[in-house]
């Protein structure tokens, strides 16, 4: 039930955003604000690295005895 309920309160809001209205009213606020706060672009480089498991062909290999037998597992 609550996760109904604050589903139904995140739905309301979002559509609150949609209507003719305020779209009309940050139209109308929007060339002013940007003569106050103009926008200002700035690139930047960033450089991300990743962990990455990369298999080396190294092989663990265990040998069983059963009697006079002898198995072998690669893992």
């Amino acid at each position: 039930m609550l996760k109904k309920s604050l589903l139904l309160v995140i739905n309301l809001t979002l559509i609150g955003c949609a209507t003719p209205e305020y779209k009309n009213a940050q139209g109308e606020c929007r060339y002013e604000a940007y003569q106050k706060y103009p926008i200002y672009n700035v690139s930047k480089i960033v450089t991300l690295t990743r962990p990455v498991q990369v298999p080396t062909g190294q092989t663990d290999c265990v040998t069983t005895h059963t009697g006079n037998l002898a198995k072998q597992n690669n893992y």
